[in-house]
């Protein structure tokens, strides 16, 4: 969330996937896959064919399979592990990254009176702020994973979820952002801790 401070609007940016931990996949899935991809067939074809290319000879050397693995089971575990891994997920981890799937915004307008979230270009919520009953920030310490939130909960009772990746901002400033939501909506604000 921005800060509030008397501006009209109260705009806030969506961030797609965790980043870190997608882009830590996306280089080490594919070639672990990669990997096991070579040496599956290297047992189908009986020869380490790392050995085929000398840039491959010197560099790759340890994806030589040796005399323990067998075509039968493990080299065909090894082959279809890599070929998924490689041309399927591979490939579908890249595209989440490179489109960022998720991103959007999430404005608050106090001129008209409108919450707005937008993600991946779409609208997915479009609502009045007198439909909106209470900001609930959620707080969980019972782990060093443990879940921090911002959300709403409409007229309904249904919770509107506007942000997905805060986990990294402390107790204090979530409260501080929490409240300053709470009062540019002039709704109560809840605190859960766990």
């Amino acid at each position: 969330m921005e800060e509030v401070h008397g501006r009209p609007d109260h705009p806030r940016e969506v961030r797609g996937l965790p980043r870190l931990h997608l882009d830590l996949l996306v280089h080490c899935a594919p070639a672990a896959s990669l990997g096991f991809l070579i040496v599956g067939i290297s047992t189908y074809v009986n020869e380490p064919i790392v050995d085929w290319n000398p840039v491959t000879k010197q560099f790759l050397g340890f994806l030589r399979p040796n005399e323990m693995i067998q075509w039968v089971p493990q080299g065909i575990f090894m082959s279809f592990y890599g070929f998924f891994g490689f041309f399927l997920a591979g490939p579908l981890q890249w595209w989440l990254v490179v489109t960022n799937q998720g991103a959007g915004t999430a404005e608050f307008n106090k001129f008209t009176r409108k919450m707005t979230i937008v993600r991946n270009g779409e609208m997915i919520k479009d609502m009045d702020f007198e439909d909106i009953k209470t900001v609930v920030l959620e707080y969980t310490t019972m782990s060093p994973f443990g879940g921090r939130e911002v959300y709403l909960i409409d007229s309904n009772g249904q919770e509107v979820k506007f942000m997905n990746t805060i986990n990294d901002l402390p107790k204090r400033v979530l409260e501080r952002r929490a409240s300053e939501l709470a009062n540019f909506l002039d709704v109560e604000l809840d605190i859960v801790e766990t």
